[in-house]
């Protein structure tokens, strides 16, 4: 009993190392083989609300552009948005980020996640509305 209680154990702990899968509904999509970071500054100000498909051209030439491909940043990115609390409030109907971030998370199975975040408004992974995480927000705007 005890030996199948460590094996279970170990499993657990192996599987939570390599977080480099992301949760989409109930399917537990490929592993992520590298994650694409477009933003720019955080504080920038804008005329109009940016939305996830115009943030190319609204930042296209200012936006940096950053390549993720290794294992241990991946996890830590997949760890904190695998754990993002979807936006369940009723007045969220019309709501979607100003968008200053634009992640696109690639999938060896030849799938693409897009996750676009604003100025501390909310996230949005693959069009669903997630609350704004402050962590992610940090490792993003350091990178």
């Amino acid at each position: 009993m005890i030996g199948i209680i460590g094996i279970v154990g170990i499993l657990s702990c192996t599987n939570k190392q390599n977080a480099t899968k992301i949760e989409v509904g109930n399917i537990t999509e490929d592993i992520v083989s590298k994650i694409e970071l477009k933003k720019v500054d955080f504080g920038i100000l804008t005329i109009a609300h940016v939305s996830c498909s115009d943030y190319e051209s609204w930042f296209n030439l200012d936006s940096k552009k950053s390549t993720i491909e290794n294992q241990d940043s991946i996890s830590l990115f997949m760890d904190i948005i695998n754990n993002l609390q979807r936006d369940i409030s009723e007045y969220n109907y019309d709501k979607s980020p100003d968008v200053r971030a634009k992640l696109l998370i690639f999938h060896t199975n030849n799938t693409t996640d897009t996750l676009c975040m604003g100025n501390r408004d909310c996230i949005m992974l693959n069009g669903k509305l997630y609350l704004f995480d402050y962590k992610l927000m940090k490792i993003v705007e350091n990178l």
